[in-house]
């Protein structure tokens, strides 16, 4: 769908707040809105990939310029990602893309193995068949006490005879649960019982393992299997030991506290008879409801250890729409969970994840994500341990996208849901069990009874048949899709047991086995219990030394055979194999020896199939503009939000007609307008070529990142590299590439034209405070801000219209990444010979932006810009409010294209008297360039609006009496060397300017005013503000007072400074002579914080100073010495190996001067 919102603004209308040309006529193309987002019907998504309209290629109109105007706000009716903040909480990166659709069609040169051996490319193979049964054998001491005569005992047998019941019929395993009351055992009394006798209805049996069990509760009836603690019995039975019972003797006892009602536990596998007769192994039992559990009919199971994996047939899922259920039985392998696997995962034919499950991810959470639309649907919550592993657990995961409800439940009972999901449930090509969909993020666990369901299946439906296979009677039967038992073969297909269901394949080793009797699960209530005997006594015992026989089946390897197909492959074949020489045990005697398993040997040796993927349309992606999220804990961005204005006229040709973008995040709500301002540019753009685009690691930078060589067009006179480089990643090494400087530098045809420091400044930050470390200086970005574009005009350096390259190199590190994008902007030769433009007014400006600063009561500045060929020399420029103009003349020398920020001449002082809160309108006009005559009229005039600065007085009323003190109150944090505070007149006169040498104290300096603007700046030289969360500094404030009063408390994380302009109305007169001010020096300490050495660099000192680290007690920890050069910068570097982490203090002393800054050790 294209979104279409152009609005056509005449010059008297379009009167922004950011400097916009105030004499063309400007189209402005709507696209994302805040209403779009901030919307729970779309789960607060964020904005994603739009298609917008935007002016026709042939409409016929010149675009001097295009501003894009990106605003963000807090949401309104929801919180960011549902997490709990109207703003999101942390700094993340948020691209706006332009997708240029070319229309050519590309294919890719694709390779796939002929062969995979357990799922695995391999070159060649000794391969043996896959045999049936292969299974390794292990003995189990388990010593056999046997009742030879009976002395004398006191017995029980409660209840009476009512039925048989087939214990010991033959199964390949069982379990079963029974229930005596405290009062059946009563005649017993409490104590020990030292013998079972179990009466048999007809036959005798065996088993290789029996395992016994017993605990004891306060409950009358069994609901489910009981997990027993006390002491297993495991006893191999035989023939022999049946006759009209099988007695059982118990070493150690039962402990029978003659209150607890008993629980005891047969766990059987492989039993089997000696007779075909009827009912043999059948005991004689007792009818007592609700005491006896067991389970019910056969239970395999699948076992997965990565990389296994079973292929779902999705012809199954094809009528999947708008519900879905899937479940299954789950045993997490403890040794693995959690990690971060994937139980199943669907993906449609864009690689496009349409249902999936991790249970759990790393951090123990489970997500259930179903359903695409430009993005997938998702819920997740926390899960205890015993949810996801060491134990037998049902999960259900349900969507139902026309309601938008999904749900989890665990073991019947409903876990987790959330709403506004309605994602439909669609186009599934790719689907997998036991990890994701193209075959990674592997499963380790078990898995029984998967099913899929083409309907939301209701809680009470997923509890009552959680433990049965579904049949005719289940009320959905008709929407069952697929249903996995788990019980055949290894070596065969996975059997859907759907009426007409295709099967599944099993790739890997994936081992299906028979649950063993002592670890099933799934079960039922039986109204029959064994009619057992209890004794106590004492008996002749014979103890034989015995083992039990385990067995564990072998799981085989898959191999698959491929072919291409069209623009794809597919299997063609699959069988199952051994490697030769792979041996398994076999009981003899009591004993087992081991043996190979058997076959014959096949050589099989791999290949390739080369082939061609499905075409593709060359969809080309530009970046045009990056921003890092603020950090939004307690951050309000206002009703209108904050706007930042970016030119994207270099991408002009790219803006026209349908255009693709994606743009925005999760984070915040996002409003994104285009301005198109009508006028002819100072240079047409011709192209855009974007190569270097993605996240390149600091250690193989030089490797991805190569020369690119550039081949101009047809009619191309002039060239601009573009490029943006934000780096991430810290906590290692120098903490890159976040936290740590870097030189990046940017050769052309070989030779280094470019270079700077990539650090970039973020106290200064017109958006604070922020919830985070928004102050830290960051590799090329800043919380809160724009990445950094930069410009580099290429034309100079290459000679007409040959070939040339462009190479950007960033110095080594083995630690971090950076996220760069580097573009060519191609142009044709230069539109005039005469054109100055105002660009931008930087004050007085009302922008947010603009707040630090802004208001002002002080010189106007604009940013000026030669757009014409000629050398620009001189203008005149004309400026002020509409009715109250001025003029200045301008004289310097810019090339084409170079601006230059323009001090003007203060304005009239009674304009600063007034409203605050009157919007006023500031007009710039260039003319007269070289002293001619201005080629171009449509970029001749800038406009802000803004507002006066307070006015801060006595006499609020007629009868109040006039004062002209002004107290700059002060409260110092633990580090009060970093601050220093100065008032200044708009006439240049510096009415107060002082330090603060002492820690944790209040100074109260009142200073007596005369009529007039003042400017009042508070610094901190460690870039931390008075009060700072995450730092030891301590916490302080600033306040400007008056007798009695406050004018105003600055907001104490403010960062590198507070810049307040005002205006002081009172008729007293005071003379004052300025103080002296020091020469300005500069002093920078990075990386800070550090970890394993800290630099400072010096510029403008001279001569010999010392320096010394401070701990956090005041001890010197390190010193030196060094001597500057005044022309020249100076740079030190300290060690900090060693050194425990915390605030230190770096101290720099020359004669009476002394440097304070606080380093972070990490």
């Amino acid at each position: 769908m294209i979104n279409t919102c152009i609005a056509r603004l005449s010059s008297a209308t379009l009167i922004l707040l950011c400097s916009l040309t105030a004499l063309a006529d400007t189209t402005t193309v709507q696209t994302y809105t805040f209403d779009a987002q901030n919307n729970p019907e779309t789960a607060y998504d964020s904005p994603g990939r739009r298609w917008f309209e935007f002016p026709a290629s042939d409409n016929g109109v010149a675009y001097g310029k295009v501003l894009m105007e990106y605003t963000l706000k807090c949401f309104e009716d929801g919180t960011a990602g549902n997490l709990g903040y109207a703003c999101g909480e942390w700094d993340y990166l948020s691209y706006t893309y332009l997708f240029d659709h070319t229309g050519m069609l590309d294919s890719a040169a694709l390779q796939h193995p002929y062969r995979l051996l357990a799922d695995a490319p391999f070159e060649s193979a000794d391969l043996l068949p896959y045999l049936e049964g292969v299974q390794d054998s292990i003995w189990m001491p388990a010593a056999q006490h046997i009742v030879d005569a009976v002395n004398s005992e006191v017995t029980v047998q409660p209840g009476e005879v009512g039925y048989a019941e087939g214990l010991f019929a033959p199964a390949a395993s069982r379990r079963a649960q029974c229930l005596w009351t405290a009062e059946e055992l009563a005649p017993l009394g409490a104590g020990t019982i030292d013998r079972l006798w179990i009466p048999m209805m007809a036959g005798a049996a065996d088993a290789r393992r029996m395992d016994l069990k017993w605990g004891l509760t306060s409950d009358t009836a069994l609901t489910g299997f009981r997990e027993l603690s006390n002491t297993a019995y495991q006893y191999g039975l035989s023939t022999w030991q049946f006759d009209d019972s099988l007695s059982l003797r118990l070493s150690p006892p039962i402990e029978w506290d003659g209150e607890g009602n008993l629980i005891l536990e047969f766990a059987l596998d492989d039993v089997d008879v000696a007779t075909d007769g009827n009912q043999d192994g059948w005991v004689v039992t007792n009818n007592a409801p609700g005491q006896g559990w067991a389970s019910t009919g056969e239970d395999g199971e699948v076992v997965f250890t990565a990389p296994d994996r079973i292929e779902i047939d999705v012809d199954d899922l094809g009528g999947l729409s708008q519900e879905i259920t899937i479940e299954c039985w789950v045993y997490g392998d403890p040794d693995s969970q959690p990690q971060n696997g994937t139980l199943f995962e669907g993906l449609n034919a864009n690689n496009q994840r349409v249902v999936n499950v991790h249970l759990p991810w790393g951090n123990g959470r489970v997500y259930w994500d179903c359903g695409w639309d430009g993005g997938y649907d998702r819920i997740d919550a926390q899960a205890a341990t015993q949810d996801y592993e060491g134990q037998w657990n049902h999960w259900a995961f349900v969507k139902n996208a026309t309601t938008g409800v999904m749900e989890m439940y665990l073991n019947g009972e409903l876990f987790h849901s959330g709403t506004n999901k309605d994602n439909p449930i669609e186009d599934i090509v790719r689907m997998n069990l036991g990890c994701s969909g193209t075959g990674t993020n592997h499963y380790n666990g078990r898995v029984d009874d998967f099913r899929i369901w083409g309907k939301a299946l209701d809680g009470a439906t997923i509890a009552e048949w959680m433990n049965h296979q579904p049949t005719a009677f289940h009320p959905d039967w008709d929407d069952l899709l697929v249903d996995y038992h788990f019980d055949g073969a290894n070596g065969t297909e996975e059997v859907n047991h759907k009426p007409g269901g295709a099967p599944g394949f099993h790739h890997g080793t994936t081992l299906r086995r028979t649950t063993p009797g002592r670890e099933r699960f799934k079960g039922d209530e039986t109204p029959f219990r064994p009619h057992i005997g209890f004794g106590r006594g004492e008996y002749l015992e014979l103890v034989a030394d015995g083992a039990i026989l385990d067995l564990q089946p072998v799981a085989p390897m898959s191999l698959s055979t491929w072919e291409v197909q069209g623009n794809a492959v597919a299997m063609t074949d699959l069988t199952y194999h051994y490697s030769p020489g792979e041996t398994v045990s076999v009981p003899l005697f009591a004993d087992t020896i081991s043996y190979p398993i058997a076959g014959e040997v096949t050589p099989v040796v791999n290949d390739t199939l080369d082939y061609f993927g499905v075409p593709f349309e060359v969809i080309d992606r530009y970046e045009l503009y990056r921003y890092i999220t603020p950090y939004g804990i307690g951050l309000d961005l206002g009703d209108d939000g904050w706007t930042w204005w970016y030119d994207v006229t270099d991408y002009l040709p790219l803006l026209r007609d349908s255009v693709q973008l994606e743009a925005g995040n999760w984070q915040e709500l996002l409003d994104l307008k285009f301005h198109f301002i009508e006028g002819e540019p100072a240079r047409d753009v011709l192209g855009v070529e974007a190569f270097w685009k993605g996240q390149y690691g600091l250690s193989t930078f030089d490797q991805n990142v190569v020369a690119y060589e550039y081949a101009p067009g047809e009619g191309e006179a002039m060239w601009r590299l573009k490029t943006r480089a934000s780096g991430h990643g810290f906590g290692s090494g120098n903490n890159c590439a976040e936290f740590c400087p870097n030189i990046h530098k940017v050769k052309v045809n070989g030779e280094q034209q470019w270079s700077w420091q990539i650090m970039q400044e973020c106290a200064d930050n017109a958006l604070f405070p922020q919830g985070g470390t928004w102050i830290y200086d960051r590799a090329g970005w800043c919380p809160g801000a724009p990445t950094e574009t930069r410009d580099m005009e290429l034309t100079p350096l290459v000679e007409g219209n040959d070939n040339f390259t462009v190479d950007y190199d960033i110095d080594y590190d083995p630690d971090g990444n950076y996220r760069f994008e580097g573009q060519i902007i191609a142009y044709g030769p230069a539109n005039h010979s005469l054109d100055a433009e105002l660009v931008d007014v930087i004050a007085p400006n009302g922008s947010k932006l603009s707040s630090r600063t802004n208001p002002i009561c002080d010189k106007p500045q604009v940013v000026l810009r030669n757009s014409g060929s000629t050398p620009l020399t001189s203008c005149t420029i004309t400026f002020g409010l509409e009715g109250n103009l001025q003029s200045t003349t301008w004289t310097g020398e810019l090339g084409f294209l170079e601006e230059e920020v323009v001090d003007l001449v203060a304005l009239d002082a009674n304009l600063w008297v007034g409203d605050e809160d009157e919007d006023l309108v500031f007009i710039a006009r260039v003319s007269a360039p070289n002293g001619g005559t201005d080629e171009v009229a449509w970029n001749d005039e800038v406009r802000s609006t803004f507002r006066r600065p307070p006015t801060y007085t006595y006499m609020d009323d007629p009868d109040d009496e006039d004062d002209n003190r002004l107290i700059v109150f002060v409260r110092t944090n633990s580090t009060p060397w970093e601050n220093s505070a100065k008032l200044t007149h708009q006439d240049g006169t510096v009415y107060f300017q002082r330090t603060y040498p002492e820690a944790n104290t209040q100074y109260r300096d009142t200073i007596y005013m005369n009529e007039g603007c003042y400017t009042f700046e508070f610094f901190d030289s460690d870039d931390d503000g008075i009060s700072f969360w995450a730092n030891n500094d301590g916490s302080g404030f600033v306040r400007l007072r008056k007798v009695g009063g406050n004018f105003i408390t600055f907001e104490p994380d403010f960062g590198k400074s507070i810049v307040h302009n005002f205006h002081f109305e009172t008729n007293l007169v005071n003379d004052i002579e300025a103080p002296d001010v020091a020469d300005a020096t500069e002093v920078r300490v990075y990386p800070n914080p550090a970890r394993e050495a800290v630099t400072f660099e010096l510029e403008g000192w001279n001569g010999a100073f010392t320096w010394s680290l401070l701990d956090g007690a005041g001890r010197e920890v390190q010193s030196g010495r060094g001597h500057a050069r005044p022309d020249a910068r100076y740079q030190g570097r300290i060690p900090l190996a060693g050194l425990p982490a915390g605030v230190h203090l770096l101290v720099l002393q020359q004669g009476d001067r002394t440097v304070r800054r606080r380093v972070v050790v990490f």
